[in-house]
């Protein structure tokens, strides 16, 4: 049966393109995509919800802009400490970004699997900058943080306290003589694992992408001869690593 001449209200969203191979099954294996001029019967108020979702997209698009442009002024106005409201600026921006590239994926729903990835990219640079404004809030002097994280208490699970001072999870020591390129990171094994995220999140982006073009992605399937389920575990993997170490800043703060 051929369902992407015979489309219906389940899966007028998507095409479903049938593949030789049956993937350890009896049917063949299919892979979802946007049905491309495909956008629905008409609501009861007249359009159709393609155009409804636009419409609403557009709002929370005009409604995070002109919060994140108060909030962006009132830091401007007052630009007293710039290391921290720079941050502040970056992350402000985030809700903006997002509703532009929905908008826009929506509005070319049909190359929305291209367009969708670049938010997690910004999202990536955005944590980043979140664990730099955290680093502000603890200790804004760079010079004195290493001496500051090897005098805090470092405590386990239980409460107790630990001899040697938080720089044990803070300090990449363990590295220096492997990787000499470390020490351009002030020899912090965090710094090193938040910011390497924005740049595996972009090459992420960039393979997800590539192989979405190559219809070899097939985010329906978990299958190992298909991008999705590496590209989904190598970001998930980045991602827990980088908010665990994060969290362990904001856990100080």
């Amino acid at each position: 049966m051929n369902r992407t001449n015979t489309p219906s209200h389940s899966d007028m969203a998507f095409s479903l393109l049938t593949r030789e191979d049956k993937d350890g099954e009896d049917a063949p294996f299919v892979c979802l995509r946007p049905k491309p001029n495909e956008h629905g019967d008409k609501l009861s108020i007249g359009i159709t919800f393609h155009q409804l979702a636009i419409y609403i997209t557009m709002g929370c698009l005009g409604l995070s802009t002109i919060s994140a442009l108060l909030l962006t002024w009132k830091h401007l106005h007052r630009y007293t400490r710039p290391k921290e409201q720079r941050q502040n600026i970056r992350i402000i921006a985030m809700p903006v970004f997002f509703c532009a590239v929905s908008l826009v994926s929506i509005m070319f729903y049909d190359d929305s699997i291209y367009i969708v990835p670049i938010m997690g990219v910004y999202e990536a640079f955005c944590i980043a900058a979140l664990f730099l404004l955290f680093l502000e809030f603890i200790c804004p002097d760079e010079d004195a943080r290493e001496k500051y994280f090897s005098n805090l208490e470092n405590k386990d699970k239980k409460g107790n306290i630990t001899p040697g001072g938080s720089r044990k999870w803070f300090n990449v020591s363990s590295f220096r003589v492997a990787f000499p390129i470390l020490k351009l990171m002030h020899h912090q094994h965090i710094y090193f694992m938040v910011f390497q995220y924005p740049l595996t999140k972009t090459i992420a982006a960039g393979v997800q992408i590539a192989t979405q073009a190559a219809d070899v992605y097939c985010p329906n399937s978990l299958s190992p001869k298909y991008a999705h389920i590496w590209v989904s575990q190598v970001s998930d993997i980045q991602e827990t690593r980088q908010t665990t170490n994060g969290g362990l800043v904001a856990h100080v703060c």
